[in-house]
């Protein structure tokens, strides 16, 4: 029942914007109420407590300024495409699994390490690669693929060890990954051009990474003993090769959503969940592991739908939220807060500004996918021609933002692995997540002038 109810707001959704009538409207109308109230159940209080609070200002802003019932036909609309990202992401993360990269990774990166530095630098690129297809699964997989190999380092230090060379990675490796919604999104609500923005968020991705390798190699500059490293004495040749099909089916995934965007011309959003799919049964196919992959789903697929609740109160109570609060007047209110602002300020200041105030929203629970929609509407008629710039700096500052954000899913993930109190994780990647926002800034900044 739940896994059905909540893969129909999505899939009616897509299947909406090709046939735009009354009846699939009504249906993800009704689908969506249904989600919200199975979700309620299941989900945890954080997200029970935010989708309660979105809903009930909605339903006020409704009743308040007399909005038509058509408008609750479209309410759940601007989200709703988003859950789509979730039912097809286990496709790809069960596909890394059935082929082994991740194991074969592991195995490379720990070939012939001879420092604990080394084995930093090493940890944070499987992190960081993992990240790009498997999100939030990359946490867990890291730590218990590479967490348990580091030798030498113990207590307190090992506890920091492991927070900066896998939230960091992490972090950084969202900037570009195709599969995250905040990229996604803020490319769609900005109307950038991803093809142009793309290669500056990777490359402030690998400047940062590889900065934060230098930084570390006077604290981890120590030697490890023979005795202390796992033994794997034959070139790792296998574990290249699967390398090299991981980076080529980057590459293929990358062109496949620009391809896609550029035919149909829904957004990047829809691109990657159109794609998603049949890229990984094709994927499969080629490295003769399809029965694998479809008995790993059989089992996977409605376990990560049905694990889905938490999403739905946020995403759809939000669209709810967002859809009535675009037609009331809080919209205009808000919008001559961040005129005024943007006509007084230095343009450098108001980028500033901007990220002061989504670390701010965000310490509030909201979660970033939220707050990039609701800016992007205020602030898009302000930015035409800067589009790029714009996204630049929504995206990039509030995956900077995940790294001190003691209320998200990563941050309870790495304090729950590490057994460290959330405020201890702020603190010791407050410095790094600072530097990164304000180059942020300062990139926006040129990107806007």
């Amino acid at each position: 029942m739940k896994v059905f109810v909540y893969a129909a707001v999505p899939i009616l959704y897509i299947l909406n914007l090709f046939l735009s009538v009354f009846v699939l409207d009504l249906l993800i109308m009704i689908f969506s109420i249904l989600s919200i109230l199975l979700s309620y159940r299941q989900a945890n209080r954080l997200y029970s407590t935010v989708g309660t609070i979105f809903l009930v200002i909605g339903l006020g802003l409704w009743s308040y300024s007399s909005f038509s019932l058509e408008l609750l036909l479209t309410a759940f609309h601007q989200m709703a495409g988003i859950l789509g990202l979730f039912v097809v992401l286990p496709f790809i993360q069960s596909m890394i699994r059935v082929g082994r990269y991740d194991k074969s990774m592991n195995k490379l990166l720990h070939y012939r390490v001879q420092t604990v530095h080394g084995v930093y630098c090493r940890t944070s690129l499987g992190v960081y690669i993992l990240s790009v297809f498997l999100a939030i699964a990359a946490i867990p997989i890291g730590a218990h693929s590479f967490g348990k190999r580091i030798p030498v380092v113990v207590n307190e230090v090992r506890q920091r060890f492991l927070n900066s060379s896998m939230i960091r990675p992490f972090a950084l490796a969202l900037f570009w990954s195709p599969i995250e919604m905040v990229v996604l999104i803020g490319v769609d609500a900005t109307n950038a051009d991803y093809e142009v923005i793309l290669p500056i968020l990777l490359g402030m991705s690998l400047l940062f990474l590889i900065s934060d390798w230098l930084l570390q190699r006077r604290k981890y500059n120590l030697s490890i003993h023979q005795d202390q490293v796992e033994p794997f004495i034959e070139f790792p040749r296998k574990e290249i090769k699967k390398s090299l099909q991981l980076l080529i089916a980057i590459l293929l995934l990358f062109g496949a959503v620009v391809l896609v965007n550029r035919l149909f011309g829904y957004g990047m959003l829809i691109s990657i969940i159109f794609i998603l799919a049949p890229f990984s049964l094709v994927w499969s196919v080629c490295i003769r592991k399809l029965p694998l992959l479809l008995r790993r789903l059989k089992r996977t697929w409605p376990e990560g739908v049905e694990k889905m609740a938490n999403f739905n109160l946020l995403f759809l109570s939000a669209s709810f939220f967002l859809t009535m609060v675009q037609k009331s007047p809080i919209s205009e209110l808000l919008n001559r807060i961040l005129v005024a602002q943007f006509n007084y300020m230095h343009l450098l200041i108001f980028c500033i500004f901007v990220s002061l105030m989504l670390w701010f929203l965000s310490y509030l629970g909201i979660h970033a996918v939220v707050l990039i929609v609701l800016l992007a509407n205020i602030l898009n008629p302000f930015f035409v021609g800067n589009e790029n710039g714009l996204a630049f700096l929504l995206i990039a500052t509030l995956l900077a933002l995940l790294m001190v954000n003691p209320f998200n899913v990563v941050s309870s993930m790495m304090t729950s692995i590490l057994g460290i109190h959330p405020i201890k994780l702020v603190r010791w990647n407050l410095g790094f997540a600072v530097c990164l926002i304000l180059a942020v800034d300062l990139i926006a900044y040129v990107l806007l002038l």
